[in-house]
């Protein structure tokens, strides 16, 4: 036996939340009840109507013969097409598989509306090559930049170097160009 179900104090016949007002509900599967009773009226009699309705159809009837044609056929979808796409996931390779695809329209082996079909597809490729080349890119400065700030640390912790000479005089006074130590050799 199912749980009393109390009213809400605003609306007093109003079920509790989440509770419905009939649980047992009607049983998974079954069918209207006027859609039965059309069936059986129409029992072994569908295909010589279907029949009739089409012969008028052909006829000239054009009530008849939209419904035929709008209920008998499937609606139409896409169909498969095949083209020979250049392979290839860089820039270059999208640029011409778009190519190729203005080209099949061009030529009439698809339609402009499976040519605007392609291109979305296309231009998923083109955003995911973006992505994954941007991806790199950054993952590239991050790494670099992680490594100046590294080298720029070493350099602020070390002592200087005691031994290191100093430039002298003569070679600060020396005119640019010329090398600032034996050996040194500015290109």
């Amino acid at each position: 036996m199912p749980a009393e179900i109390a009213p809400s104090p605003s609306n007093p016949s109003q079920f509790q939340k989440g509770q419905s007002g009939n649980p047992a509900g009607r049983p998974p599967g079954s069918r209207n009840k006027a859609t039965l009773a059309a069936e059986a009226l129409l029992e072994g009699a569908l295909e010589r109507l279907t029949g009739e309705a089409i012969a008028l159809a052909l006829d000239g009837d054009a009530n008849l013969l939209r419904l035929c044609i709008t209920r008998l056929l499937p609606a139409p979808r896409g169909r498969r097409i095949q083209l020979a796409l250049p392979e290839g996931g860089d820039m270059d390779g999208i640029a011409a598989s778009l190519e190729a695809t203005i080209r099949a329209v061009a030529e009439g082996v698809i339609s402009p509306l499976e040519a605007t079909d392609l291109a979305e597809v296309i231009e998923a490729q083109r955003r995911t090559v973006e992505t994954v080349d941007l991806q790199r890119r950054l993952t590239r400065l991050e790494e670099a930049s992680r490594e100046l700030v590294a080298s720029e640390r070493r350099l602020r912790l070390s002592p200087p170097d005691e031994d290191a000479v100093p430039y002298t005089n003569e070679e600060l006074a020396a005119p640019l160009g010329t090398p600032a130590r034996a050996g040194d050799d500015l290109a």
